[in-house]
């Protein structure tokens, strides 16, 4: 296969998983007056629900980022996938508020762990004198999917109740699982991480986790 064409493969793969996740982010406000309604829930009680995904998103970035570098990239991100796709499987059969937020800090962990990984291979995949193609496809591929995110949203709350939401990402996440295995090639996206060198920092990590969080 050209190499040109191998990159953007890629690159798809990997902004597939991307804008599942920003597209994920923004879908679910719409359905806040659904969920609201449905559960018997105050707004400012569903208010939570994108706020705490967004609370555990940047308190597991910095640690994440870290841990990618020792354990291998490629492996984080189709784990990240496989944790928010089952976070979202307990976000679509939850039947209280606690469910819910278990599912959405679950989904949160995943979301970072995809974030954290996604552009540093990226970054890998696209040769130096190509790197700003790759950074503005990727820059590019959030913006469709924060517009997009809504519209669908809106559209699987009116015909498919608000369980849709969570069961796209479901999908989305499995597709990512099984083309991320047989596409994204490790002999490229492992390039420069630090392996098992040096003490993972514990107590920054989780200051670095508290201090975001707050």
């Amino acid at each position: 296969m050209d190499n040109s064409l191998k990159k953007w493969i890629v690159f798809s793969v990997i902004a597939l998983g991307l804008f599942s996740t920003v597209m994920e982010g923004s879908m679910i406000g719409v359905a806040l007056p659904s969920i609201a309604a449905d559960l018997s829930l105050s707004l400012p009680m569903v208010a939570w629900l994108p706020l705490i995904s967004i609370i555990t998103i940047v308190a597991c970035l910095l640690p994440v980022g870290n841990i990618s570098d020792r354990l291998g990239r490629k492996s984080v991100y189709i784990v990240g996938a496989f944790i928010m796709g089952a976070g979202s499987l307990l976000s679509a059969l939850s039947l209280d508020f606690n469910s819910l937020i278990a599912g959405r800090i679950i989904v949160g962990v995943g979301s970072a762990m995809r974030m954290a990984t996604g552009m540093a291979m990226i970054v890998l995949v696209f040769p130096k004198d190509e790197r700003g193609k790759g950074l503005g496809a990727n820059a590019t591929t959030v913006g469709l999917a924060a517009i997009s995110g809504p519209i669908l949203g809106g559209f699987l709350v009116q015909y498919g109740g608000w369980e849709s939401i969570f069961w796209i990402q479901v999908i989305s996440s499995a597709l990512v699982i099984v083309l991320g295995l047989l596409i994204i090639p490790s002999q490229i996206v492992e390039k420069g991480r630090k392996g098992k060198s040096g003490r993972f920092d514990y107590i920054g990590s989780f200051s670095s986790a508290l201090g975001f969080s707050l």
